[in-house]
């Protein structure tokens, strides 16, 4: 599917939704560095139980992100602050992610490249689990690998679409991403996992 079809779709998903996507954006950002800005980076690297903890924060705020994209790509009355539901099911979130990084790092091991790879086959793993809550980790993964085969190359060039909005985003510290790019990569994302479920024979 064409990546400008995807970017088209999600902007029309995000007219009247603008706020509640920028809502849920904020939210998962101070969540994803609030440990990062109580600890310091330095104490971060050399420290296995602080990267647990942030872990054990970010995985359900993923989760909480790929509750209200979907939300927002199904017309279903988003709430940005719906970001909070991923907490509800932690456990699995936590599981799902450690698991994730594990086998990205195992194939990292032997290339940077089968590295990448891996991420791009796992990339789905979390909006799978706002659709199967019950879903186990091992059984996400698979999923995600199934629905991401021969797709990979399309995230990749999808993702890369949005470089120069991800760049212009740095270079305003970060305000352009909370308020225009990280809503539009967000909802495009979850437009193509929906357009990989439509696709898919899974």
């Amino acid at each position: 599917m064409k990546i400008s079809f995807l970017k088209d779709r999600a902007k029309a998903r995000l007219n009247g939704n603008w706020e509640q996507a920028i809502i849920a954006i904020m939210v998962a950002t101070v969540i994803f560095f609030v440990i990062d800005g109580f600890f310091g980076d330095k104490y971060l690297k050399d420290n296995l139980a602080i990267f647990c903890l942030r872990i054990f924060l970010q995985a359900p705020a993923f989760l909480g992100m790929a509750i209200v994209f979907l939300s927002i790509s199904r017309d279903q009355n988003p709430r940005g602050t719906e970001v909070f539901q991923g907490f509800h099911n932690w456990w699995n979130a936590f599981k799902t992610m450690i698991v994730m990084i594990f086998f990205i790092i195992l194939w990292s091991i032997l290339l940077i490249i089968p590295g990448i790879m891996a991420a791009l086959s796992y990339s789905m793993s979390f909006y799978i689990l706002a659709d199967n809550p019950d879903m186990k980790p091992g059984e996400i993964l698979r999923h995600s690998k199934n629905l991401m085969r021969g797709h990979k190359t399309e995230l990749l060039l999808l993702i890369l679409s949005f470089t120069g909005w991800l760049f212009l985003s740095v270079i305003t510290a970060g305000i352009l991403y909370l308020l225009y790019t990280g809503p539009f990569f967000q909802s495009t994302l979850a437009e193509f996992y929906e357009s990989l479920q439509e696709r898919s024979d899974f």
